[in-house]
């Protein structure tokens, strides 16, 4: 199983993280999301927000990608995974727990990325994959 380093731990929590999905019919999208936590070794959770044509994607294909890096650039990583979708009152309560009750946000969803690859884009090398 897949662990995911302690560096992009913190990295996930601390800066916007680039999210990107793609249609059915291979049409990419990528947006930005901040309410994004590592909540086990190999597992993402999202707050679906504010998300449009990312939900249409990820309800129609399940396999996503992340990019997240320092604001200095000296550490870059893409997180390949796969999503599950939730929208019931238990999941929503972990993201109101973990990022708070702002009216302003919905959590419409919770999104949960169980990561299968991470690269390092500096070098550029694969630093672990699921088998």
């Amino acid at each position: 199983m897949i662990q995911i380093p302690e560096n992009i731990i913190n990295l996930i929590a601390t800066v916007p993280v680039s999210f990107a999905s793609s249609s059915i019919d291979g049409v990419p999208n990528c947006i930005v999301i901040s309410d994004i936590r590592v909540i086990s070794d190999n597992q993402i959770i999202i707050a679906d927000n504010f998300f449009n044509k990312t939900r249409i994607n990820i309800d129609n294909n399940k396999n996503v990608a992340l990019v997240v890096h320092s604001t200095e650039y000296d550490q870059a990583y893409q997180l390949k995974g796969t999503v599950e979708v939730f929208v019931d009152s238990e999941h929503r309560q972990k993201l109101i727990d973990l990022f708070g009750d702002d009216p302003r946000w919905s959590k419409k969803a919770t999104v949960i990325v169980t990561v299968t690859e991470i690269w390092d884009l500096a070098t550029p090398k694969l630093i672990c994959q699921q088998q």
